[in-house]
């Protein structure tokens, strides 16, 4: 049904690529609250949980620690679909609501339904260990989908003296404008409040990516 229905927001679909219907924009709007929002405000504010999983190098505690964050930011992003497309009223906004928080059955077969499974979107994570230990970073290869500004790469670096540091390689809009043949990826620290500080352009490269956030520890101690 998404897949032929209007986006509710067209021209937003317009800029940031997910085009002009409701199934992108849904996807897009999921990526985009994980991103941004929900992964590192649950770092930030579960830092030493965070540190404790990447410093012990614990790949299964993290990957379901992640699954839970997704899981919470894509359930967001249905109900807001459902509730403005189906128009529902305040109680089938609220009932909706709760099954999708208190049910978790429910709601993996929602997400499952809707092309928003942690799986679809998350497609690997590693956790790097640089320095003999000393700099642990988890990076996360999100899925790329050639038609959206979201990242293509997400880690959460450890650093000692500081803590910890999320950062994302995002395509930006500059794909759109017509002197750029190929997309363009900027560098950015995303901080505690979803607020981000872009480094600069950068190539769409995981390595190149890990080392970097390597490179400039220092100027976050």
């Amino acid at each position: 049904m998404l897949l032929t229905i209007d986006a509710l927001d067209p021209f937003r679909g317009d800029f940031n690529g997910y085009g002009q219907f409701a199934f992108n924009e849904m996807q897009y709007n999921a990526r985009y609250l994980f991103e941004q929002f929900q992964l590192p405000m649950t770092v930030y504010e579960h830092e030493d949980v965070f540190e404790a999983t990447l410093n012990q190098g614990l790949l299964i505690e993290l990957d379901a620690l992640l699954a839970v964050i997704w899981s919470n930011a894509a359930a967001a992003a249905l109900l807001e679909t459902m509730v403005d497309l189906l128009e529902l009223s305040f109680l089938e906004a609220m009932l909706l609501a709760e099954l999708l928080l208190h049910d978790l059955d429910f709601r993996l077969e929602r997400l499952e339904e809707s092309g928003l499974s942690y799986t679809k979107h998350i497609e690997a994570i590693d956790i790097i260990k640089l320095d003999d230990g000393d700099i642990n970073i988890a990076l996360l290869q999100m899925r790329q989908t050639g038609w959206a500004l979201l990242s293509s790469y997400v880690a959460i670096a450890d650093i000692p003296g500081s803590g910890l540091t999320v950062f994302t390689l995002e395509r930006s809009f500059g794909h759109f404008l017509q002197e750029y043949s190929e997309p363009i990826y900027f560098f950015c620290v995303v901080f505690a409040d979803g607020s981000r500080q872009n480094l600069g352009a950068f190539p769409n490269d995981p390595v190149e990516f890990v080392l970097e956030i390597a490179s400039i520890i220092d100027y976050f101690r």
